[in-house]
């Protein structure tokens, strides 16, 4: 079932009032209806006239069962109170971003975080996919553009599938990220929803951007050698080469891409998989105005961060960050 939680309330909160200043928490459209569901659907689209549909995913679900470290659940919360209180002004644009909220799933939450063993792990995150899959091909079937904030890069899956089947046909996508996620088919978790896509054809092309080899095994290499369809570049041919160009590297796919942003590209961003090593957030924020300009974006998921209580601005502000760059 399609649930949706209204994130209105969560909005009305986080959002500091100023006199002689207009916030985005208090323009923005968002969904009223406190949990849309199935019969709600038609209703709650025919209703938005934003081009971009924000949508919460506050799970770590596919990380814990990637052997991973939790936290991706807090993406979300994280997003909304640093978005709700940047400014509106010339340089955002509210009208074309509805925030429609986050996925509702009380009843895997329960599951998942009663139990700590990988195999029910992964068998709640393809139940979760099925959840995933059916609002993102409701976004897309509408002719609006979701942005999916938060859980685990498992979600991409559900990304890829739904927006498939809205269009009829596989979608190409770029990944900024330094693992492929195309481990083996061994069971749904964070570090395989690419591999899903693929084998399940709804994924034409995948690219993946400032991939670090020493995070991938040698049969995920060997398989971006030998397939045509797959192709990756080197975080250290990136860094270490000031000819290397994004607009020429994404010329490898087709007009239309989904994109896919795992945070865990980003030196000391606080995510599932923290690292010394990576890009900074103004080259990320360069990466998506560039990638934009080149392509027609049919979703776009940032995925992974997992903020602290101490680090929760700096989550959050990328994230509110990235949104408005890929929406204005």
């Amino acid at each position: 079932m399609k649930r949706i939680s209204s994130s209105k309330t969560k909005i009305a909160e986080f959002t500091v009032i100023r006199t002689g200043e207009k916030k985005l928490g208090e323009i923005v459209p968002r969904t009223e209806i406190d949990l849309v569901k199935n019969e709600d659907f038609v209703k709650e689209f025919s209703a938005i006239s934003a081009k971009y549909v924000v949508l919460g995913i506050p799970e770590d679900i596919g990380v814990r069962a990637n052997h991973g470290n939790p936290g991706a659940k807090n993406g979300y919360n994280s997003f909304l109170k640093y978005f709700c209180n940047m400014q509106s002004n010339s340089f955002t644009n509210p009208e074309e971003i509805h925030i429609l909220g986050e996925l509702h799933f009380p009843e895997l939450v329960t599951q998942a975080y009663g139990t700590s063993a990988i195999n029910e792990l992964r068998q709640i995150c393809s139940e979760l996919d099925e959840l995933v899959y059916q609002i993102i091909f409701e976004i897309v079937k509408n002719g609006k553009t979701p942005i999916i904030i938060g859980g685990g890069h498992n979600n991409a899956y559900g990304n890829i599938m739904g927006s498939s089947i809205a269009l009829g046909s596989p979608i190409d996508v770029l990944n900024i990220d330094p693992h492929a996620d195309f481990r083996a088919a061994e069971g749904r978790h964070s570090g395989n929803g690419f591999r899903y896509a693929f084998e399940d054809k709804f994924l034409g092309k995948y690219a993946v951007w400032g991939l670090n080899e020493m995070y991938n095994n040698q049969l995920i290499l060997d398989e971006f050698t030998q397939n045509e369809n797959l192709c990756y570049e080197s975080f250290y041919h990136i860094v270490s080469e000031k000819s290397v160009s994004i607009e020429k590297f994404i010329s490898f796919l087709g007009p239309k891409i989904g994109f896919e942003i795992d945070l865990d590209s980003i030196k000391n961003m606080p995510s599932s998989a923290i690292s010394s090593i990576g890009f900074s957030e103004e080259e990320i924020l360069k990466f998506i105005g560039n990638v934009k300009s080149q392509k027609e974006i049919i979703y776009f998921h940032l995925s992974e961060g997992a903020p602290t209580n101490d680090s929760q601005y700096i989550v959050g502000k990328f994230l509110a960050m990235a949104v408005i760059k890929m929406t204005t």
